[in-house]
């Protein structure tokens, strides 16, 4: 309940390495590496911190370019002609601080690419040089965390984020001119998480989230007059603005040393596909030999800006809804050997369709999406040596 919106079948956290954690004999660090295809990557990170005025920081670069695999002519299957530029050029930032309670964060990404295989050029009339794919994304967080007790933690949170295709994009070139792209969407936000342990037994998490969100509902275009001229940057395509306000709450409830129980729901409410309640359901039973998982789980993916625009267009979308339910067992069947099995079980309601009408088309939601399926696995260590097998099974 803790993830949002469009947490439908799990998360990925990426957690970057805080002042706070740094090794006090590694205060910096250098990479460097070359490899085929002309790539050549620089890394360098360091920082500090102090334990008793409870202040540090981190702050870390990389740079890397590569001109990616040679596909030129029968190396790419004869789509691309012997001029082919295939390349890509990369910069990373990220700086972190740490003053007591304070943290403040900083992440910038872009990405610098030739956008040629995404059209064969061989026979057509696109061309597979001089493009350009320039995107960048930027993160800034503001967090502060308040112990009124060993029972009692608040954290409030303020970022922004971007993710901008910028204006000096090259997407295709033609025959007859270069086509241009241009998309910046953004996000600000406010979320507060009060944690609570009344007893031993209980850990009760209630949150609140705000959101101002502004995407695009689109690529904005611009053309040149010729194939060997750059066109003028894009105007500011047209954008849907998303306001949410969520709440939720998650309950965790130890019943013995060995079970566990949790539940929780998420409200969302959002001026553009309204009102929606999602519940979540888990047990949890662990012992030396053996953990079993039940879980139940509803959820949601909004609509993006461009569904609701995209060819006829269709303002009446309604967000995707998904069900889940999941059973999963692990077993120590021996000191050596360990075996895991998860069966589940998912439908997803309202799945966005094109519908299709002559040569027009709108998006749609459609009937419902089952898939059923079971992952088996065995973990085999003795000594230095181990082992591992596994079979997945999924039917839709």
């Amino acid at each position: 309940a803790l993830y949002g919106t469009n947490a439908v079948s799990g998360i990925i956290n990426i957690i970057t390495r805080q002042p706070s954690n740094l090794n006090k004999d590694r205060i910096g660090e250098i990479q460097a590496g070359v490899g085929q295809f002309a790539t050549k990557s620089l890394a360098i990170s360091f920082g500090r911190y102090n334990q008793q005025r409870r202040f540090g920081y981190h702050l870390s670069a990389m740079l890397r370019s590569t001109n990616k695999a040679d596909l030129k002519e029968a190396d790419g299957d004869h789509n691309w002609s012997d001029q082919m530029e295939n390349f890509e050029r990369d910069r990373a930032f990220d700086f972190t601080m740490q003053f007591r309670n304070l943290n403040f964060g900083v992440t910038y990404q872009r990405k610098r690419s030739s956008r040629t295989t995404n059209y064969k050029t061989i026979d057509t009339v696109y061309r597979d040089r001089g493009t350009l794919w320039d995107i960048a994304f930027f993160n800034a967080f503001v967090k502060y965390d308040l112990t009124f007790s060993s029972h009692c933690q608040l954290r409030t949170q303020l970022y922004h984020r971007n993710a901008t295709v910028h204006d000096n994009t090259i997407a295709y070139i033609t025959d007859q001119h270069q086509v241009g792209y241009f998309r910046p969407n953004h996000l600000s936000g406010l979320e507060t998480i009060l944690s609570l342990n009344p007893t031993r037994r209980v850990h009760l998490t209630w949150g609140m989230v705000m959101e101002m969100e502004t995407l695009s509902k689109g690529f904005s275009k611009s053309y040149s007059a010729s194939p060997t001229q750059i066109p003028d940057p894009p105007v500011t395509p047209p954008s849907l603005n998303n306001t949410l306000l969520s709440s939720y709450l998650q309950l965790q409830y130890a019943l013995s040393s060995s079970l566990q129980l949790t539940s929780g729901f998420r409200y969302d409410n959002s001026n553009v596909y309204d009102e929606i309640l999602t519940p979540r359901l888990g047990m949890v039973f662990n012992n030396k030999a053996m953990t079993t998982k039940l879980l139940y789980t509803e959820a949601f993916r909004a609509p993006k800006p461009w569904d609701y625009s995209d060819g006829l267009g269709n303002p009446d979308l309604d967000p995707e809804k998904m069900k889940s339910l999941e059973l999963f067992v692990a077993l120590h069947l021996s000191k050596n050997v360990k075996a895991e099995l998860s069966l589940y079980r998912n439908r997803l309601e309202g799945i966005l369709i094109k519908s299709q009408s002559g040569l027009d088309y709108r998006w749609v939601n459609g009937q419902h999406l089952e898939t059923d399926g079971f992952e088996l696995s065995f973990h085999y260590a003795r000594g230095k040596f181990k082992g591992y097998g596994n079979y997945t099974y999924n039917s839709s």
